[in-house]
């Protein structure tokens, strides 16, 4: 009974856990949307790439990343502090989850309400950054990165995390030129918030001289980048992606591959939907 009580409380924290780090159901995509597309060429000399780190660059859907999400929980020295809060941690979590787009900032808040809970900083970092690349996602950055293309992280992971995760696995930003994430000092702005989107500018587009080709999963954030005057596009897979990106002018694949024209343009202010 004891065992079978703990499982279950575990159970119910992982699905708690919110989607900020990749952890949790996340909202369904039914279609793919890009906004703010240009009737000019998009070079490296005239284009930046802006990509959201979970669920694109990384995958959350697979076995082996739950599997070490898990381990570390169990395994965490402060695995009985964590159970015994585990009823009113449940609801802290859950209403968290609507209110915060970070997860540091969650975590921050959950040391306030339960101090106990300080020394499992390194276990929500752990977790966190059980990240697993997206093999695909990866292959496209290689390509840009390769065309020449500056690619910057725009995320809404948090500064200590994104420390941690550099130690950790630097491997996922091998193709990442720098990146723009949420800081305690301003007050964790995120997206979709605008300003977090004017920090991008303001960081890698000063003059407003290039175009910014942004992609992310999550829906708000699209919108979001559409205002900003982004070309913005929803993140549904690899395979999507590639097509979009195909579509918008950049040929991933050597000319006699690819469906797509080289010097395919399209008419101002084209929205593209599926």
């Amino acid at each position: 009974m004891f065992l079978a009580r703990h499982l279950l409380l575990l159970q119910l924290l992982l699905l708690a856990l919110p989607t900020w780090t990749g952890v949790g159901p996340r909202p369904k995509v039914s279609q793919t949307i890009f906004c703010n597309a240009q009737n000019k060429p998009i070079t490296p000399q005239n284009t930046i790439f802006a990509f959201d780190f979970h669920d694109v660059i990384t995958t959350s859907k697979d076995w082996p990343k739950w599997r070490t999400r898990i381990r570390l929980i169990c395994g965490s020295p402060n695995f009985g502090t964590i159970v015994k809060y585990s009823p009113t941690l449940l609801y802290t979590l859950f209403t968290l989850r609507k209110q915060l787009n970070v997860a540091e900032q969650a975590f921050q808040k959950i040391i306030e309400i339960y101090p106990e809970l300080a020394p499992c900083k390194d276990t929500f970092l752990e977790i966190a950054n059980a990240q697993r690349p997206n093999k695909k996602t990866q292959a496209i950055m290689k390509k840009l990165h390769d065309k020449g293309f500056k690619i910057y992280l725009f995320s809404n992971i948090g500064e200590q995390t994104f420390a941690d995760l550099q130690l950790r696995h630097p491997e996922l930003l091998n193709y990442v030129d720098d990146y723009c994430i949420v800081k305690k000092s301003m007050g964790y702005v995120s997206k979709p918030d605008q300003r977090m989107y004017q920090q991008f500018k303001n960081q890698f587009n000063p003059d407003r001289s290039k175009q910014i080709i942004f992609i992310d999963d999550l829906r708000k954030n699209i919108d979001a980048g559409c205002k900003a005057g982004m070309i913005s596009i929803l993140f549904k897979d690899a395979d999507q992606l590639f097509r979009d990106l195909e579509t918008l002018g950049i040929p991933l694949l050597p000319s006699e591959e690819s469906n797509i024209p080289p010097a395919f343009e399209l008419p101002i202010g084209y929205e593209h939907r599926f």
